[in-house]
């Protein structure tokens, strides 16, 4: 039986990256959950099902899905939960 091993910093997209050896490691925000998706189908290594999101983006600041932080990590935490936020893939 193989170990399973521990996930880094960043939760299950972080963990993929980091196996499949990405540059995406670290971070916990939409785009760059994306960008490594991505890389990893052009790679072979993910079919369109694993490009599907399986968890919600939220800001690590505030909280909130609809921050444009939790979007792309360079966005400004806006402490909102609001819809049609500048940045944000809910707007």
């Amino acid at each position: 039986m193989s170990e399973i091993p521990d996930f880094p910093k960043g939760g299950n997209m972080a963990y993929l990256a980091h196996h499949y050896g990405l540059a995406h490691t670290d971070c916990w925000c939409m785009k760059c959950e994306q960008d490594a998706k991505n890389e990893l189908h052009e790679k072979g290594e993910l079919d369109l099902m694993g490009m599907i999101s399986n968890f919600m983006h939220l800001c690590p600041d505030c909280g909130n899905k609809r921050c444009p932080r939790a979007t792309f990590h360079e966005h400004a935490c806006t402490g909102s939960n609001k819809p049609g936020q500048t940045g944000s893939a809910y707007a």
